[in-house]
């Protein structure tokens, strides 16, 4: 099965604990917000089985990057900012739930990070195993 969510990719913050509660940075949670309203949509089956996953993260450029430069960087591996567990666990926890039961169920999985023209997306191919 093949999910693409056209939402700019963001990596999973640490969660800050206070005395009363739990707060996570304010753009990871817009980022689940958000991604929990893409799901509503979703009428596939709850997957139970052991699944195996192929991720593609695609990263939009910074404003500040000239034309030359990003013609250059377009379609290559991102090497930025966010390491690609953070990444990961994002969309994985985001998808407990709605596609498989629990992401534990993740026993093989590969991933990547490229650049990209306009806005960044996730391209997401899962298989049960």
């Amino acid at each position: 099965m093949k999910l693409v969510f056209d939402i700019d990719p963001v990596p999973a913050s640490r969660p800050r604990v206070m005395r009363w509660a739990t707060y996570y940075n304010k753009t990871y949670q817009q980022f689940r917000e958000d991604m929990d309203k893409l799901l509503l949509g979703y009428r596939g089956t709850l997957i139970a089985k052991p699944i195996r996953t192929d991720v593609t993260f695609w990263m939009s450029f910074p404003a500040s990057y000239s034309k030359k430069k990003r013609d250059e960087l377009v379609g290559k591996y991102y090497v930025g900012v966010c390491d690609l567990d953070n990444l990961e666990k994002a969309i994985y926890d985001s998808l407990n739930g709605v596609v498989w039961t629990d992401d534990k169920q993740i026993v093989e999985h590969s991933t990547r990070k490229k650049w990209t023209e306009g806005r960044g997306n996730i391209e997401m191919n899962i298989e049960t195993i």
